[in-house]
């Protein structure tokens, strides 16, 4: 894995993430629409194609920037139609590992620092579909959603890893004590106000 580019390591993780994502909501939201699964699929990935060139294009009145936009298309268009990306080193056919992808060094205060950046960034997106900015409750709601996930992975890790039992459960209730502490403190400072 050491002569892979970083850039590659970091394009086979978002492609990861992605696809992961892809077939996530694929599952859930046909159940919900009540759609074929092949249908939404489609649905999806149009949204997920529209939304990855709005990236580069967003806001853009350049046209040779829509051109490079509509030449990476094709690009992939025509990778698609020659092996079905199975030539693309970073896709899933590829003998890269996502796992071994660049990310930031959670061991370390600026590593985890980034990665509570990235976490509320995906919390501020599930709360744009959900409609829920309009309301604190709501936004709360999304927020708990998250850390109840969050507790049943450390169940899982617990369930996995016996022998560490004990370091993950104090880990886990440390940081439950802390954020009830802070969230405490901030109401406290409202009702002063």
């Amino acid at each position: 894995m050491s002569d892979v580019a970083e850039r590659t390591k970091y394009k086979a993780q978002v492609y990861d993430v992605l696809l992961n994502a892809f077939f996530r909501l694929r599952d859930f939201d046909s159940a919900v629409l009540g759609e074929s699964r092949n249908e939404v699929g489609w649905d999806i990935a149009e949204a997920f194609v529209a939304a990855a060139v709005s990236g580069p294009t967003y806001k853009s009145r350049s046209q040779d920037r829509w051109f490079e936009a509509a030449s990476l298309l094709r690009s992939m268009a025509d990778r698609v139609e020659e092996d079905g990306l199975a030539s693309l080193e970073w896709g899933y056919h590829g003998n890269l590992d996502a796992r071994h992808a660049w990310r930031p060094d959670i061991r370390s205060p600026a590593g985890l620092a980034e990665l509570d950046q990235r976490t509320d960034a995906v919390i501020e997106g599930m709360m744009r579909p959900l409609r829920a900015l309009t309301s604190a409750e709501r936004r709360a709601i999304v927020c708990m959603s998250f850390v109840r996930m969050a507790l049943a992975h450390v169940g899982d890790l617990i369930a996995q890893h016996p022998e560490e039992a004990q370091a993950l459960k104090a880990y886990a209730q440390g940081m439950l004590k802390s954020s009830s502490t802070m969230i405490g403190c901030q109401v406290a400072c409202v009702k002063t106000d």
